[in-house]
């Protein structure tokens, strides 16, 4: 059960962190069998993970079809997402999806491909909620998901924005102007110094954590990936949950 400090800080960032949340067993469950799929394609082979340092392709998105995943939905996890929608329920019309990311050498950066999940609809409230969680520790600069904490309370005036829409509509700030520059020679800057919009707090936060960690995100949240500067890859999984009455506002976003 959710107390009602979390409710608030999600009301007011967007972003919950939950730690040590999914149940050991479950989360060993879906780790033995992602090593598996790593056995089957030569990537995972005595308690070590073969993959080469860099990579034309050192990050995707991978659709999951496999059942064993969709263990990660536990009834607590369902019921808070939940809560956080004020009991209106949140359905995912998709499955999980995994997210990887290869070491690569260099500095760490923020990758220029900010965006949304969900349009602005002209109610201006959440349409859902999107789970994040690992499958291995991820440490920070470990290519783990940024999100702008706050940003989902922006450009909410009674209008349906496209998602596409809605980063050109918060380039009218100067925190977005500067945060969404092509050139970014001190990104680490985003991660330690809030910015704002009038009282909303803006705030960069990388997704890092332990096996069994979950971060519940409003889908409005600002976000996009980032270089992996560890000797680890980066896993993963993620899935959207919506709430029902925004079916056909999804399908238009």
């Amino acid at each position: 059960m959710l107390t009602q400090e979390q409710k608030e800080i999600f009301a007011a960032k967007g972003l919950l962190r939950l730690e040590k949340f999914l149940p050991p067993d479950t989360v060993r469950s879906v780790q033995e069998f992602m090593y598996q799929l790593g056995a089957k394609e030569g990537a995972w082979r005595n308690g070590v993970w073969q993959l080469a340092e860099t990579s034309e392709r050192p990050e995707f998105t991978k659709p999951i079809s496999k059942k064993e995943f969709n263990i990660l939905t536990t009834p607590a996890l369902r019921a808070a997402m939940n809560l956080l929608v004020d009991g209106q329920g949140v359905e995912a019309r998709s499955n999980p999806s995994l997210l990887f990311t290869l070491p690569q050498a260099g500095p760490w950066t923020m990758f220029n491909s900010w965006h949304t999940d969900a349009p602005r609809q002209a109610h201006g409230g959440i349409p859902g909620v999107q789970m994040f969680t690992f499958l291995e520790p991820v440490r920070p600069r470990g290519g783990g998901t940024l999100v702008v904490t706050g940003s989902h309370r922006l450009v909410n005036n009674a209008k349906f924005i496209r998602s596409r829409d809605v980063k050109k509509r918060l380039l009218q700030y100067a925190y977005f102007q500067a945060l969404l520059a092509k050139e970014q020679p001190n990104p680490d800057r985003y991660l330690t110094t809030p910015g704002s919009v009038g009282d909303v707090e803006l705030q960069v936060v990388e997704l890092h954590g332990e096996p069994g960690d979950v971060y519940l995100m409003d889908l409005r949240l600002l976000h996009t990936g980032s270089s992996n500067t560890t000797t680890t890859p980066r896993f993963m999984v993620t899935q959207r949950y919506y709430l029902e009455s925004t079916t056909h506002w999804i399908k238009r976003a």
